[in-house]
């Protein structure tokens, strides 16, 4: 939107203020915004990872404020219930091939083998891609490696190999999202969660922050992922390896909230073709397994607004 040889009306890049939400600015959004409009400032806001209710907050401020202030929000996950006021612009991987031009015009030194061995390994993922290609030294040809090469390469960059931390990240990478908030629906999510790769709350707390500062995972307000999905899958499949099946039913079954659970269900989706995640849905599918159990929770007790909502998430997940 502000490159001068891509399409018209192009937005002018010396009047713009930008601020990534999950850095927690200082100062805030909310504060920022009504500054500008108290100073009748013709500017354009960025705010990448906009939660969809402060974007709604915001736009629907500016809307009832005749003004000449612009707004831009980038979410990772946008939910179709934007405001009728919003303009949605859905931006995907196309392919290798801009993430390798990319490279190339970042980093002339990696050369066309080594740009195209990135590109391909992290799926068009250009902000992968750029973190691969900073994450350490070349030395040789990358395009040789392995994608488990490349994977610790980026994973573990210029720091020493680290079995715990990775296998922190597998386990965290087990759900969509987590919370690392005290109670989340009455669980304490990290807590819950270290339990499968027995490691203290404090612990997977130091995990997610390394995780975070060296860019494989992403953070806003209380809620951490690991991200992008091309390193969160490789993750999440080692765990399922690895984590014998009755302890994660016991954890996501049993002991989660519904959102912990659909976030669990989610991540399969992704993994649909892992033997235990198809295990896993089959047996909740299954006469007798989860779903049904749900399903016989509701007929018994039409009033339970909870096992209803429980009900509305199964489905949702399968």
């Amino acid at each position: 939107m502000f490159e001068e040889d891509v399409g018209e009306e192009v937005l002018d890049r010396t009047a713009v203020i930008y601020a990534d939400i999950g850095n927690q600015p200082d100062p805030s959004a909310h504060t920022m915004i009504e500054t500008l409009l108290a100073q009748q400032a013709s500017i354009i806001v960025v705010l990448d990872n906009c939660q969809s209710e402060l974007h709604s907050t915001l736009s629907e401020r500016l809307r009832s404020h005749n003004n000449s202030l612009k707004l831009i929000t980038v979410e990772y996950d946008i939910r179709e219930d934007k405001p009728q006021t919003t303009e949605v612009v859905q931006i995907e991987a196309n392919g290798p091939k801009v993430a390798e031009k990319l490279l190339i015009r970042r980093h002339p030194e990696l050369g066309q083998l080594n740009a195209a061995k990135i590109a391909e390994f992290s799926e068009g993922n250009a902000r992968l891609a750029l973190a691969i290609a900073e994450s350490a030294p070349i030395d040789g040809t990358l395009s040789r490696l392995t994608d488990e090469q490349l994977f610790n390469r980026l994973f573990y960059q210029r720091h020493k190999h680290d079995s715990g931390l990775k296998e922190q990240a597998e386990v965290l990478s087990l759900v969509y999202s987590f919370s690392i908030g005290r109670e989340e629906g009455g669980v304490d999510e990290l807590s819950l969660l270290g339990e499968l790769c027995e490691y203290s709350k404090r612990s997977m707390h130091r995990a997610i922050q390394t995780l975070v500062e060296r860019q494989v995972a992403q953070q806003r307000a209380r809620w951490r992922a690991i991200l992008p999905h091309v390193i969160a899958n490789r993750l999440a499949t080692d765990a399922l390896n690895k984590i014998p099946a009755d302890m994660l039913a016991e954890i996501f079954e049993r002991r989660a909230s519904p959102r912990l659970l659909k976030s669990f269900g989610r991540r399969l989706g992704f993994l649909h073709k892992h033997p235990v995640a198809i295990k896993i849905v089959s047996l909740w599918m299954s006469d007798g397994g989860f779903y049904q159990i749900l399903l016989n929770s509701m007929s018994m007790n039409d009033s339970s607004s909870g096992t209803s909502r429980q009900l509305h998430q199964k489905e949702h997940l399968i």
